[in-house]
C-alpha cells in the first residue's frame, strides 16, 4: 500500500505547533476512550500530520531530518527493539517559494 501525507503550506511558530498537537493529541484520547476506531484513525493522522510540520520547520531551520531519522532509528535498536514492518518518508519540494 502506498499512502500519501502533505506537507502543508504554513507557518506556524512553536507555540502554534505545541497547541495544535495538544488539541489533536485531546481528541485522540477521546477517540480512544470512546473506542471509536474510525475516529482514533482521523486522530492519529492529525497528529502525525502535525509532526509532519514540526519536522518541515525544523527543516526550514537547517536540521537535517535524515541525521535525525538515523539517530532515532539507532535509539530504537539500541534499546533492543526490533521492526514489524517500515513505513518509508520521501520528502519532495513541490514549488515552495
Amino acid at each position: 500500500m502506498k499512502s500519501k501525507l502533505m506537507v502543508l503550506d504554513r507557518d506556524y511558530n512553536w507555540l502554534k505547533h505545541k497547541y495544535k498537537l495538544c488539541e489533536e493529541t485531546c481528541e485522540l484520547v477521546k477517540g480512544i476512550n470512546e473506542k471509536d476506531l474510525a475516529n482514533i484513525a482521523e486522530e492519529a493522522l492529525d497528529i502525525i500530520q502535525v509532526c509532519i510540520g514540526i519536522l518541515d520547520k525544523l527543516q526550514l531551520n537547517g536540521i537535517d531530518i535524515s541525521q535525525v531519522f538515523l539517530r532515532h532509528e539507532k535509539k530504537l535498536i539500541d534499546r533492543g527493539l526490533k521492526p514489524k514492518g517500515v513505513i518509508e518518508i520521501e520528502v519532495r519540494n513541490i514549488g515552495r517559494v
